[in-house]
């Protein structure tokens, strides 16, 4: 559901990303995920855009983030994901 409301996909699980992600008062748990159909509108209150990039333009992306915490959990699990693909 979180999925689809951010990025406008719906998603079926391939496998746990290993980790936990701290991010503020949450640790968070991710997964590696495929597409299983078209995309359809998102939250534009929580997304800006949403495009396919690889893990280098990802790096580059994530670093624009503002906020400190969120952008080192997110190149936290780009490392962790990266191996898998």
């Amino acid at each position: 559901r979180e999925v689809r409301e951010e990025s406008g996909y719906t998603a079926t699980i391939v496998k746990p990303i290993p980790g936990e992600f701290p991010s503020g008062s949450s640790v968070t748990l991710y997964y590696l995920m495929k597409p299983s159909g078209p995309p359809g509108a998102f939250d534009p209150t929580e997304t800006t855009e949403v495009r396919w990039v690889d893990p280098a333009t990802a790096a580059t992306l994530i670093a624009q983030t503002f906020n400190l915490a969120g952008r080192k959990r997110d190149l936290a699990v780009l490392a962790a994901v990266v191996p898998m693909l």
